[in-house]
């Protein structure tokens, strides 16, 4: 066990001086923000300190990314580029930052039941607003539109939208598997309380899929804007 713990501290350490580095930052410049000694900041990034919640918070603020871009390596790291604070503090004339929410949205079947959390913002070169969002699309039923892996750009719906978008739809109570799915909208009824969707594919492997229910348990969420990031 005790490896373990090690070996997941140095690897922190490693991803916080990885950060760094990435931002043209030298190592004294960070632990005169921190307030510490040069050496300590060393033993941080060298995986010889052990890490509290608390320290993790202070360097990655210190950096100027999420906490949680200090244990998330790979493609949902490198969207963690400011932190969720700064969208309260950001000026008028600055990029907006679009959250990044830890959801598969699946492009086939609806994968198990996900909590819809934000874990990060990202800078994005799109012209945004507060509707956008990000998050990945798993699945091939929407290829090559929408690749397997990807990470894509939605924004929320105000009203039902027309047909042949492709749209991001919240499942509940229903037998596909999950929550979140991505498909092609191609008919929508609304009439005495409820919701009829009829979603197709781009993939032709995958047969068209009707859902129908109350609006409080079947809800089309956002359109699809852009693939931003194919692959993890």
């Amino acid at each position: 066990m005790a490896n373990r713990e090690d070996d997941f501290v140095a690897r922190v350490g490693r991803r916080l001086g990885a950060l760094r580095a990435e931002r043209g930052l030298k190592q004294q410049q960070v632990a005169d923000r921190l307030e510490v000694a040069l050496k300590n900041l060393q033993r941080i990034e060298g995986g010889r300190q052990n890490l509290t919640l608390r320290t993790i918070f202070r360097v990655t603020r210190a950096l100027g990314v999420a906490p949680e871009a200090a244990v998330v390596e790979g493609a949902l790291g490198e969207f963690l580029k400011v932190e969720p604070g700064a969208i309260k503090s950001a000026s008028p004339l600055a990029p907006r930052p679009v959250p990044v929410f830890r959801i598969e949205a699946a492009a086939g079947f609806a994968r198990d039941g996900q909590l819809a959390e934000v874990v990060g913002w990202a800078i994005l070169p799109q012209a945004v607003d507060e509707r956008h969002f990000i998050c990945r699309v798993e699945g091939d039923s929407m290829q090559p539109d929408v690749p397997s892996g990807s990470w894509n750009l939605f924004k929320r719906t105000i009203e039902l939208p027309t047909p042949g978008k492709v749209v991001l739809v919240e499942l509940d109570q229903f037998e596909v598997g999950g929550r979140y799915v991505v498909k092609r909208l191609d008919r929508l009824e609304r009439r005495k309380g409820v919701l009829k969707l009829v979603l197709s594919s781009r993939n032709a492997d995958y047969a068209p899929l009707t859902l129908e229910s109350s609006p409080t348990t079947l809800r089309v969420l956002a359109e699809h804007v852009a693939v931003i990031r194919q692959g993890r």
